[in-house]
């Protein structure tokens, strides 16, 4: 064996900088790739024929194999020979050496080890033949590489074929010197081959990603941009790659965006936060909406690697949740609106029964005018009267001040506003009197008035009044309040109508009840009487009757009748059986043939009536004696004077049942101090059908009233069941007290 070197000497070796062999080594883009470049390196150095080098890291799952020759056909036949070495195969024989040994074999050809690693590869099929004619006679120094953390590192082989000079001594001394830079480089192969695999991974990720993605690393460059990125916000991304991140976001990000003063406000609202995430959206120059979430990245122990910035585009999204926003606006608008006008309809509807529920014009009149400050705020309203020869007064108003003298409120048919509306008959609205000076308003009219509106009220050919509305704020009157106002003005002239119609009826209604109705009970020394009539429902008259008269000297007659039926029809029976019945009292005093006499009378001309209750009672002032009979009338209540009290039961049919069986005459004491009430069943009945004011509770007020007069007496029964009812009393009421007094 040859003790020279053959290219370098061991003195230049061990001599050199630890780190001068590899330095400025470039690796390779894969394991494979950085363990040749290792192999040229040290086949430069040694100047030998042939470097091969096996490395694999410390979990054993990446097994790289890179080797140097001098020229190609050597090359392809050592490429097949190593590329059939199964992973698994050990460092030929050097499992005993420690890492940095060397060992020199001065023959490959005969080493027991190599012989065996190509049997094993002919026992696969594989030819070996060229390259054992190649290792025939070459010389080779082989060294494990060994590291704590990895002890099956790999291993460097250097070879010289044979016809070049041998391997000795000094060379393994230089390989021996240089293990440790050798071991190192090695070593730093499969974690190199692992980055640069990931960042192929992270790059071919990021690169078929449509979210743009920026990383920014401890030291604020930008280490990774991906095409979206640029893509995104129309820049070149190769202009931010390694640049600092400050100076690349504000040159070629920040104009970019519609907003770029709020971009760099947020920028330096991240600076020196390194442990903030954000999450907001902004718009670009070109009008899209982008995402933008921004987070510390940290690995696996949680330490800080840098920043993330990640850009998505959101325009369809984001247009489309505009898009479902305005249309939720808009519903909610038209919702408000549908419910405003169901508002506004249930008040005027309201407003509309008010206006129906008034009987006469001056009722109609102050209602409209309150509906109108109800419905139209912030206004005056005045309502005015137009008459037959011309005058136009006002009848009603709201919103002027307390004590405003109604009669200062006055024109004439064709001037000012309602004079004008009146004579027109047609709407007229003024948004803004101070740019309408053809608009005259009385002094009261023009007080704080910047529009005004007056609306017609017409009864069939005529114009009966005006509504006018003043408001102190210009184009106070929408379409809105027109409709309120127009509808409310319909309305307003039905109920006109209505209350017209019932004042008419009323004019009737108190004629015939003054010639129909009893006139005050007469004065008879020896009796105290009082009588009390009430129309169901506010009518004026009903189908009860109440009669005191005297048929003969010495005796007084007291009638109460009931008619079925109510207002004018049943008034006009009423009248009928009373005065019939004062026409048969003149021949006959017998209370029962009296009535038998009328029913036979009235008989067939009861018409709706159908039928007639009444009681009819004599009193005989001389016997002191009260004859009476019930025709199907509630049963009367008597007092004596002792205070002991009954009710007069045994009733009879009411008029127009005719039958074959006569009516009765019955007597009852009634003298001084004794006490005759009797009603109909609007008392009796008064309240709800399950607690009727009823017979037992007339019968104990005419007792706890007995002491009074005997008008308190009948106004004192007839507030009882009133209260009782707790409403207006439904059925018309009848009373007639009658009380025996000395004389």
């Amino acid at each position: 064996m040859n003790d020279e070197p053959t290219g370098v000497s061991v003195e230049e070796t061990t001599a050199s900088s630890p780190f001068e062999l590899f330095a400025g080594l470039d690796p390779g883009a894969s394991l494979e790739g950085s363990l040749r470049a290792i192999a040229e390196r040290l086949r430069e150095t040694f100047d030998v024929d042939i470097v091969v080098i096996r490395a694999q890291d410390e979990d054993g799952r990446r097994v790289g194999r890179g080797f140097s020759t001098d020229g190609p056909d050597l090359a392809r036949t050592l490429g097949k020979v190593l590329a059939a070495f199964r992973p698994g195969t050990a460092d030929l024989g050097l499992t005993g050496l420690h890492g940095g040994s060397a060992v020199v074999w001065p023959d490959l050809g005969r080493t027991p080890a190599v012989l065996a690693r190509l049997g094993e590869l002919e026992s696969r099929g594989i030819d070996t033949t060229a390259a054992r004619e190649a290792m025939r006679g070459a010389g080779c120094i082989a060294m494990p590489l060994r590291t704590a953390a990895n002890p099956a590192l790999g291993a460097v082989g250097m070879i010289n074929l044979a016809g070049r000079p041998p391997i000795g001594r000094r060379e393994r001394a230089a390989a021996e010197a240089l293990a440790p830079q050798t071991r190192l480089a090695v070593q730093n192969a499969p974690p190199h081959d692992r980055h640069d695999r990931t960042r192929q991974v992270m790059e071919a990720l990021l690169a078929t990603t449509q979210n743009g993605v920026l990383v920014i690393d401890n030291d604020g460059l930008i280490g990774l941009v991906n095409r979206a990125y640029g893509d995104l916000l129309g820049i070149p991304v190769e202009h931010l790659t390694g640049r600092p991140a400050a100076e690349g976001l504000h040159d070629l990000v920040r104009p970019r965006f519609a907003d770029p003063e709020m971009y760099e406000r947020i920028a330096v609202r991240l600076e020196g936060r390194p442990n903030v995430t954000l999450r907001d959206q902004l718009e670009t120059i070109d009008g899209s909406i982008l995402e933008r979430f921004s987070a510390p990245a940290r690995d696996a122990e949680g330490r800080l690697l840098g920043r993330v910035v990640i850009l998505s585009d959101i325009t369809v999204r984001h247009r489309a949740l505009m898009d479902a926003r305005s249309l939720a606006r808009e519903n909610a608008e038209l919702l408000q609106r549908e419910e405003e006008r169901a508002l506004e309809e249930l008040t005027i509807a309201r407003a509309a029964h008010m206006l129906a529920s008034a009987l006469t014009r001056a009722d109609v009149h102050d209602h409209l005018v309150e509906q109108v400050m109800a419905l139209v705020p912030d206004a005056r309203v005045v309502l005015f009267d137009v008459r037959r020869r011309g005058d136009i007064i006002g009848v009603a108003a709201r919103g002027f001040p307390e004590g405003t003298d109604l009669s200062r409120l006055r024109t004439r048919r064709g001037t000012g506003i309602a004079g004008r509306v009146a004579e027109s008959r047609r709407i007229l609205i003024c948004h803004d009197v101070h740019q309408e000076p053809q608009i005259a308003l009385t002094p009261m009219e023009a007080m704080d008035t910047r529009s005004v509106v007056a609306i017609p009220l017409e009864l069939v050919d005529r114009a009966y009044g005006v509504l006018a509305v003043y408001s102190s704020t210009p184009n106070a009157f929408d379409e809105r309040i027109m409709r309120i106002l127009s509808e409310l003005g319909q309305h307003a002239e039905g109920a006109i109508q209505n209350a017209l119609l019932f004042e008419h009826e009323r004019r009737i209604a108190e004629g015939l009840q003054d010639a129909l109705l009893a006139e005050e009970p007469p004065i008879i020394p020896g009796l105290e009487i009082a009588t009390l009539y009430r129309a169901a429902g506010g009518a004026m008259v009903g189908g009860d009757v109440h009669d005191v008269w005297q048929p003969a000297p010495g005796k007084v007659a007291v009638l109460v009748g009931d008619v079925a039926g109510k207002g004018i029809p049943a008034a006009g029976t009423t009248g009928m059986v009373r005065f019939m019945l004062e026409g048969l009292a003149v021949h006959e005093h017998d209370p029962a043939k009296l009535i038998d006499q009328l029913s036979h009378m009235i008989a067939g001309r009861l018409g709706d009536a159908a039928f007639v209750t009444a009681f009819l009672g004599i009193v005989d002032l001389e016997a002191d004696e009260l004859r009476w009979t019930n025709a199907g009338h509630p049963p009367p209540v008597v007092v004596r004077a002792d205070g002991s009290s009954h009710t007069l039961e045994a009733p009879d049919p009411p008029l127009g049942f005719l039958s074959d069986a006569p009516y009765h005459s019955h007597r009852e004491p009634f003298g001084a101090g004794s006490l005759l009430v009797v009603t109909t069943d609007g008392i009796t009945e008064a309240g709800p059908p399950e607690d009727q004011f009823g017979e037992e509770r007339f019968g104990q007020t005419v007792r706890r009233l007995t002491a009074l007069p005997v008008h308190d007496i009948a106004n004192g029964v007839y507030d009882a069941a009133r209260r009782h009812a707790d409403s207006p009393m439904h059925d018309d009421v009848a009373l007639a007290v009658v009380r025996r007094v000395a004389g």
